[in-house]
């Protein structure tokens, strides 16, 4: 009775269709995840947390991307 009113397929999907949704929902979390991880690259600490904006600031003057007028003016409104 079961079998014709669900045809031929209906059986295999039923218990394909939540293995699908479930390998969706898997490979977004990884997604998310990946995300993440590749945002927060080079943006913290050693120790896990994150530099504050005056040693990114620094940095960036270390390096050269930016002039002393430029650094003196952005370390002062970071002050603020």
């Amino acid at each position: 009775m079961y079998y014709r009113m669900m045809g031929e397929w209906g059986w295999g999907f039923m218990f394909l269709f939540p293995l699908i949704i479930l390998a969706i929902a898997a490979y977004i979390a990884y997604m998310i995840g990946s995300n993440r991880a590749a945002g927060s690259q080079g943006q913290t600490t050693g120790q896990g947390g994150y530099r504050s904006a005056e040693e990114i600031l620094a940095e960036r003057f270390a390096k050269g991307e930016i002039s002393e007028e430029e650094y003196m003016n952005m370390k002062a409104t970071l002050k603020k």
